[in-house]
């Protein structure tokens, strides 16, 4: 792979991993545990982790793809200017409700490290383990703003055919 493909798809590579070590780990968790009859004491922890950023890379994933759930419907069938319009509020909307979360999720990550939370078994610190949701929101608040860029810079409908005539 180029290096510029590994940084463009550093998040899913990164939920890629992530599932699969999840998925090895719990295939070695049950096997460990009903065959070998010594189970992991650390695989509460481990999935729980291995969840919480495969959950989080995935949300990057789709904004970097700009693949969310969505009810097109109504907003295609609305004039090119009009829609555009909408799209804008639409955009801005979730980039106010990432820049809120990205907000809470610094906020929850600096009370697990100042109250220094940790995991039981493992003594890994909370922050690292919930630091992909601002992380996570970071990019996906990115990825947000380089979409409503290409909003206003794809030309109108209407320009195109002018152009063309």
């Amino acid at each position: 792979m180029k290096k510029k493909n590994i940084l463009n798809n550093l998040d899913s590579i990164v939920a890629g991993s992530v599932f699969i070590f999840m998925l090895l780990f719990t295939v070695a968790s049950v096997f460990m545990r009903y065959i070998v009859g010594q189970p992991f004491i650390v695989t509460e922890e481990i999935q729980l982790w291995c969840m919480v950023w495969l959950v989080f890379f995935g949300i990057v994933v789709v904004s970097r793809q700009g693949s969310h759930i969505a009810i097109d419907i109504i907003v295609d069938s609305l004039p090119e200017k009009i829609r555009r319009i909408v799209e804008t509020l639409i955009y801005l909307m979730t980039l106010a409700i990432m820049g809120y979360v990205l907000y809470q999720g610094i906020m929850y990550v600096q009370h697990m490290i100042v109250h220094d939370r940790k995991t039981i078994m493992l003594g890994v610190s909370y922050g690292i383990i919930y630091g992909a949701v601002p992380v996570s929101f970071t990019f996906s608040f990115i990825y947000t703003v380089r979409d409503l860029i290409k909003l206003w810079k794809k030309p109108d409908v209407e320009e195109e055919v002018e152009k063309n005539e």
